[in-house]
């Protein structure tokens, strides 16, 4: 009997879906990304920081100027099971550009900024609201590999990946263009070189979800800034000014 509701329960963990953002907080946090899959009352939801909420709104704005880069684009505006079925239905109506396409498969689920339909397959644009600097930029393929692993699990083939972001040398002088604006980066090879790695990080993420709670996690090694929400719930004892400020 204690089997069978063990089995059950492991069966439901690793059934739970895994999203973008989930995703990504598994790649900076297992542990973290634990709580947030199973004890997600625990973990404060409110953004505190400003510079981060800054970030938010600034990404969103650059979203919207990417967008008029294809006027002929439609937005998936729904949520959840709607924005699925919505999705289905733009692709079978043919319709070329998609902005927030939704998908899911196999655990994992993704919403896309912008998807572009060639006849050699997908074109998948991942929108960023910062200019182009290395690190960042290695978070950012991480996020589109992630979606394009969706994609190709869902059936469809992708042609060719790019990276949106800033450019950094744009002075404004007038109305804003959005081609002035914006740098577009051709990161396929990118992408085909992560392709196996991807793979085996979603693998472990699954496999996280059916291992037991964990105890600790790694952010009692990074400074302050990089630590994960849940870090107070596994290092209840770190005073809030230590060694890590």
């Amino acid at each position: 009997m204690h089997l069978h509701i063990y089995v059950c329960f492991m069966e439901m963990r690793t059934n739970m879906t895994i999203t973008k953002s989930q995703f990504q907080e598994f790649s900076t946090c297992s542990a973290h990304f634990w709580m947030l899959k199973d004890l997600p009352d625990t973990i404060s939801k409110e953004i505190n920081d400003p510079f981060v909420q800054q970030i938010i709104d600034q990404g969103i704005e650059v979203e919207e100027w990417a967008r008029k880069l294809f006027p002929q684009g439609v937005l998936i505006s729904s949520w959840q099971e709607e924005a699925l079925s919505d999705t289905k239905d733009a692709i079978d109506r043919e319709v070329s550009v998609l902005f927030q396409p939704s998908f899911k498969v196999d655990g994992l689920k993704a919403r896309m900024d912008i998807l572009v339909s060639t006849a050699q397959g997908f074109d998948i644009y991942e929108v960023k609201g910062t200019t182009s600097k290395e690190v960042k930029k290695q978070v950012h393929y991480w996020d589109l590999a992630f979606q394009i692993e969706v994609l190709e699990r869902a059936g469809y083939k992708i042609n060719r990946s790019f990276l949106v972001e800033l450019n950094k040398d744009f002075v404004k002088s007038g109305p804003i263009d959005p081609e002035d604006l914006l740098t577009i980066s051709d990161i396929t090879e990118e992408m085909i070189d992560m392709n196996i790695e991807i793979k085996q990080e979603i693998h472990a993420a699954k496999a996280m979800l059916s291992s037991p709670q964990p105890t600790t996690c790694c952010c009692i090694n990074k400074a302050r800034r990089h630590h994960c929400p849940s870090f107070a719930h596994f290092h209840p004892d770190v005073p809030p000014y230590a060694v890590h400020d």
